[in-house]
Order: C-alpha cells, then structure tokens, then sequence
C-alpha cells in the first residue's frame, strides 16, 4: 500500500482473480465471421426495454480511430487488465482515468495499462461523475437514506478529486450543477429557490442570488436570471453575480413559476389562477438580445447533441422533437419518432417494438438508413451514442460496431456478456454479469 495526495492507494484486485497484462497483452481475437451480422436473436424478450446482457460492451465504438474509411484496418481489443469484482459499477474519468465503484468504495485505474492509482470511500450509491476544472472530477453518490422533502430530489453526497492522485478537494452533502466553469447549489422550495455559486476548486462560496419567487441557470449566457418578489427580471453574471439588466415584468405567473433560459429567449413560465379558480398557463417570453417581449414558438427548452452538425430540441410542451442546425439553432426536420437517441451516424430511431434500433436519419437529407436494424444499446448516462452490437446468446457472443459520421462499422465480437461498460478514445472498460472488471485497449491493424 502507497499513498497519494492523503489517499490510501492499494491494489483491489490483489486476492481476487486478478490478471493484468500491460506486459503480456491479450489480444481478442475476431475470427474469419467477425464482420458477419448474427441474424435472428434467439431468446430476446419482447416489451421490456434495455435488457440486453451484452450491449454494454459496445462502448469500444468511442475510438476516435474507429470512424476510418472502408480499407481502414479493423480495430483489436487488448486486454490490460481483469479482477473479480461482483456488482461494480464503471465510469470513465476524462480520458485516461477509470473509476469503479463498489463494496463502499470508489478506486481509480489508469486507462491504457490498468494500474491503480487511488482509493477512496464512497458516500452511497455511485450515481454520476464529471469534470469540474483543470484535473478535478466530481463524483455523486446517491444516499440510501433520506431525499430533500422540500425539492423532492435524492440526497446526494459529491465528492471532488484530483483525478488522477485521488486527492480530495472537498465534500458537499448536496447536488451541485457544474455550469460555465462555476458550480450551482439550489436548494430550498419551488416557490422560493436558494441558489448558491461556488468555486469549483475549493468549493468557496463566491456569492448567493437575493431571495426571489424564481431562478434559472443560463448556460448560453453564463447568467443566473431571477424573478424578484416585486416582479423583476434580474440577470446575473454567474460568476460574479453581478447585474446585467433588469426588466419590469406585468402580470407574472403565480404558481409554479420556471424562470426558461433558451437560446434566442429567455422566458417565465407559470400558472394563474382565473375568477373561477381554474388554473391557466401563462408565459411571458423576451428577446435575450434587447429583452423586448417576443412570441413563445420555436423557444427550445432543451438541447442535446445528435450528430452531424444537428442538435436533437424540444418546447417541452410535448413529445415532440426537431433536428436543428446546432450552430444557429434554427429548425431543420422534425424528428419522425419519439424514441431516438444521438450519434455521430445521425439521429437513431428506436424500433416500437423494442427491438433495438429501427434506422438512422443522415444528418444531410433526413432519409432513413437502415445499418444499424436490429443493433441495440444499453442504459446509458449519455443521450449521445457512439457504439451498438448484437448478442448472440447460443454463442454467448456479443458483436460490437461502431457509429461512424459514414455509418456503422463493426468491430468483432467478444465471447463476455456486459452488465455495463464505460470507454474513452482507445480504451473500453466493462464490469460483466460474470462479476468481472475488464480493461482493454484498442488498436487498429495487426500487431
């Protein structure tokens, strides 16, 4: 045992039936039908979504080497390292750091020889974990205990650290929002939020928004806007907290009121109350440029990435979703269904009938593209996806392709059925329903 930045480093995996080989790789081997689609799946379960064993495997797909063209060499995965570690769970840190979470404890491996760097104790259930500053990484657990009655939102425990030494930054006992380089605390009731701006290295309070009916975080802008209890619209640098501008706003909402940050517009959004006691919706929505009011369509409450220079958006007022020009914001398509998901092939459409994925639009013209049929995915943290396969469970094979910007393209197959798996650029990382916990690399070409 080592120590790193006041953290007890050790080898989990001593003990356990591990093997490492940075030295002595171990290379999967495709074999001559690896490119071979396995047709029919026997034994799939109809109406029960994400229930594929082996999809996780299909982050290998992540390689930035992956999206070559069709005399591109066919990638290999090497296997640096595997332990016995029943119920882990897996995550990628940055790009070159793993974390695997169970037993109460979080530990960190290096991503391309499998090596430990540092332990840590968990606060709870693993639940998510992303960069926060240069070389900090937050990671939230989920308490078994009690939830915020008051938000309505799980307890959290977050835990900031130096990625790759483990050192301890600090520990919040609540959900943080890292946005525009700061980190954003709310807590308090709907009716009135407390929001509070913090150092994302220290966790020092840098200032905290006046108590006000409403607040909402604005990443486009880097600003807090708050609705004050006089009627005001107050925009805030987040950083500073500074004030921007200020807006008189008639007639505001009464209940439930969001203050929505959108691209072009920022808006209030709420209910009244009318003479007979029926509540009405009503929305007031501003120019962000000169905060003059403006009409409500075609205000995206949400934004994700789908791929090919489109973002996948929504009014938040149905299902409904667009493909727009992420650069502009303005609409291109309207997406044909309700269950996709992003990639760098193009918007995928999963199938009704749970089956996987029914095509992909091309990012170009919108026609449907039919690759990628039958393919599934995992549950995954990420609405963006660069990876499917197929299992095939008389072999207990999993055949893994990945989403490219000219579409799919296998990988192999590897004999492991995945409980989850994680990857960054060349390496995949998989925790399997054997109770294993395997890191490979990936490489293009022979050896």
């Amino acid at each position: 045992m080592t120590t790193a930045g006041g953290i007890a480093v050790r080898d989990p995996r001593a003990g356990a039936g591990m093997t490492m080989a940075p030295e002595a790789v171990t290379v999967i081997e495709l074999g001559t039908d690896w490119a071979d689609p396995p047709g029919d799946l026997p034994g799939r379960r109809p109406g029960r979504r994400w229930r594929w064993p082996a999809a996780c495997l299909l982050l290998a797909a992540l390689l930035a080497g992956a999206a070559g063209d069709a005399t591109a060499p066919a990638p290999r995965l090497i296997q640096v390292a595997r332990w016995d570690q029943p119920n882990a769970v897996v995550a990628m840190a940055g790009e070159d750091t793993v974390l695997v979470a169970g037993d109460g404890q979080l530990a960190a491996y290096d991503a391309y020889d499998g090596r430990p760097l540092w332990t840590a104790t968990a606060g709870g259930v693993f639940g998510w974990t992303q960069a926060a500053g240069e070389g900090v990484q937050l990671v939230a657990f989920v308490r078994s205990t009690s939830a915020d009655v008051a938000s309505m939102l799980p307890s959290y425990d977050v835990l900031a650290v130096e990625r790759r030494t483990g050192a301890v930054r600090w520990r919040h006992p609540g959900l943080v929002d890292p946005v525009a380089g700061v980190l954003v605390n709310r807590t308090g009731d709907v009716a009135h939020p407390d929001v509070a701006v913090h150092d994302p290295d220290t966790f020092a309070l840098r200032w905290r928004a006046p108590e006000g009916r409403a607040a909402g975080i604005d990443a486009w802008g880097s600003a807090l806007w708050r609705l004050t209890d006089g009627g005001d619209l107050v925009e805030h640098d987040l950083a500073t907290g500074a004030v921007r501008r200020d807006l008189r706003v008639p007639a505001p909402p009464t209940e439930l009121i969001e203050v929505v940050p959108t691209r072009h517009a920022i808006g209030l959004s709420g209910y009244r109350r009318r003479a007979d006691g029926v509540p009405e919706l009503v929305e007031h929505w501003y120019d962000r440029a000169s905060l003059r009011p403006a009409s409500g369509e075609g205000r995206w409450r949400w934004e994700t990435d789908c791929g090919g220079g489109l973002s996948c958006a929504g009014t938040g007022r149905d299902d409904t979703a667009y493909l727009l020009d992420s650069a502009t914001g303005a609409p291109v398509r309207q997406l044909p269904s309700r269950l996709y998901l992003g990639s760098p092939a193009g918007a995928l459409l999963l199938d009704e009938n749970d089956r996987g994925f029914a095509a992909r639009l091309d990012p170009a013209t919108g026609e449907r593209l039919t690759d990628v049929r039958g393919w599934t995915v995992p549950a995954t943290m990420s609405t963006f996806i660069r990876f499917v396969g197929r299992f095939d469970r008389a072999s207990r094979t999993t055949y893994l392709a990945a989403l490219t910007p000219g579409g799919l393209r296998p990988l192999g197959r590897v004999a492991l059925a995945a409980r989850r798996c994680e990857a960054g650029p060349g390496v995949l990382v998989c925790a399997t329903t054997g109770g294993e916990v395997v890191i490979w690399r990936i490489a293009e070409g022979a050896a």
